[in-house]
């Protein structure tokens, strides 16, 4: 509750919109899609809330993004199509620009058959739903 959510690669927006009815404060949902922008529009229009809306790659977002902006959640769902050198440059980036809170939380999806080298973040737990495993990762 009362929190600041990132949702990176949002696609539908899903995940920043369920995390404001859970009680998020904000939500910044970031695609660099137009379609995928012009359906989060649409979805935030019928459920009459507001979120910040970016259309521009997350990892141009993440380096270009005011650092004195600080996220409790950052949900990251990339394309499949995405490679792990991609993800790994992503979350560098996050950390660098120390974009989560003290107890900030990342959420990751990803391939399942994809291996991702997270030695050098902190991994919380791994979860692994259908083709996709889902990375919780502390600052």
């Amino acid at each position: 509750y009362d929190s600041n959510v990132l949702d990176l690669c949002s696609g539908t927006g899903n995940l920043g919109l369920e995390a404001k009815s859970r009680g998020a404060k904000n939500i910044t949902l970031v695609d660099n899609n137009i379609d995928a922008i012009k359906l989060i529009k649409q979805n935030i229009s019928q459920l009459e809330i507001v979120a910040n809306i970016i259309q521009m790659d997350c990892l141009t977002y993440v380096n270009n993004v005011d650092t004195t902006i600080k996220f409790d959640f950052i949900f990251i769902d990339p394309p499949y199509t995405w490679d792990k050198i991609q993800v790994i440059e992503l979350l560098e980036n996050i950390i660098e620009h120390k974009l989560l809170t003290e107890n900030g939380k990342i959420i990751l999806e990803f391939n399942k058959n994809k291996i991702l080298d997270l030695n050098n973040f902190n991994v919380l737990k791994i979860r692994k739903y259908g083709i996709a495993n889902f990375y919780f990762i502390g600052g």
